[in-house]
């Protein structure tokens, strides 16, 4: 079987699902990527099967070649935000042919904005996409509104690189509870809630007496609002292994999105067996995170009930917390590499 990925900035829990597809399925995988303007540093990986491309070097005449030259049974396209990948795929399609697949990571919430798209998407863009392949429930209701009947649709389409996350950590159940370690991995952006956790931890160690440090991994405009406040510690971005690494004598997970559709690392941390501590805006609680049962959720843009719930993780008992980790394992393991890769091929298949 050989697969086209058309994608915008290329991101490395793809790297398993990409190991999967040549592994288990016996697959030979192009790459097109954005390399321009991109929020976190390139990651090419080298996977055997796998080629990359980038996508300035492609013009849409030089993509109809590519999709012409490869032939491939399925091209995934990360969305429509590209116009030239869709109208590369609409001249190719002419001349062969292959199933063409939708991801989807949006949440659906009825806004009259989202309707609209809807009726847009149905009218214009429906006849570019074959097969639709969701995140979880919220984004299969996005893609049945987009006029995919449930045969067409297919889920776990973001999983996190599952053979490196699924290592497990061990929590120290004799660390001070003051000195545990909170700590978020992401972009320093608004919609990422970076404002909001620099005002909820200066909140937490100055009104709330916290003492637990928190470090910030990864990069963005707002890396400054973090850097003027006690206690925050600010590493650069890293490799995914790489955090594997530096976080294994941690201790809580934040993620503090005002929007987030998905959010992979939850799922991340969640297979390391971290307690979570997330905003009910991020999209993958819907998997990954039990209120009160593997973590803490706190209200979208609200500071002060972050703070007051980081201050709860500094009285847990080790036992519970320790328990809340073991619990995140649990969650963490119900999508994988493996599911992802599969639930894509089924979608040639249906």
């Amino acid at each position: 079987m050989k697969i086209l990925f058309l994608y915008s900035e290329y991101v490395p829990y793809l790297d398993g699902l990409l190991r999967h597809l040549v592994g288990d399925h016996a697959a030979t995988v192009r790459v097109v990527s954005w390399d321009k303007n991109l929020l976190k540093p390139p990651n090419i990986p080298q996977i055997p099967g796998v080629s990359f491309e980038k996508r300035s070097a492609l013009t849409v005449a030089q993509l109809i070649k590519v999709i012409e030259g490869f032939e491939p049974h399925i091209i995934y396209i990360s969305g429509w935000m590209d116009p030239g990948y869709l109208k590369a795929v609409k001249k190719a399609r002419n001349r062969g042919e292959f199933t063409t697949v939708c991801g989807f990571d949006d949440n659906w919430f009825g806004t009259p904005r989202q309707r609209l798209g809807a009726l847009y998407f149905r009218l214009f863009l429906r006849k570019f996409f074959d097969k639709a392949w969701v995140a979880g429930a919220r984004q299969y209701h996005y893609a049945r509104r987009f006029g995919y009947s449930d045969t067409d649709i297919a889920f776990n389409m973001l999983s996190c690189d599952t053979a490196l996350f699924d290592t497990g950590i061990r929590l120290d159940s004799d660390k001070d509870a003051k000195q545990r370690k909170f700590f978020y991995v992401g972009n320093f952006r608004e919609v990422k809630g970076t404002d909001l956790l620099a005002d909820a931890y200066r909140i937490y160690r100055k009104d709330l007496r916290g003492s637990c440090e928190l470090i910030c991994i990864g990069q963005g405009p707002l890396q400054d609002r973090l850097d003027s406040v006690d206690g925050i510690t600010v590493l650069p971005y890293m490799s995914s292994s790489e955090l594997v690494q530096m976080t294994s004598d941690f201790d809580v997970f934040i993620f503090p999105s005002r929007k987030d559709q998905w959010g992979v690392a939850l799922h991340e941390f969640a297979l390391r067996g971290f307690p979570l501590l997330s905003s009910i805006g991020t999209g993958a609680t819907e998997s990954f995170l039990i209120d009160g049962f593997n973590g803490l959720m706190f209200d979208i843009g609200d500071h002060r009930d972050l703070a007051a719930k980081m201050k709860t993780f500094e009285e847990m008992s080790a036992d519970k917390l320790v328990l809340f980790g073991k619990r995140s394992r649990q969650l963490g393991q119900i999508i994988s590499s493996e599911l992802s890769a599969v639930s894509l091929i089924s979608l040639a298949n249906n």
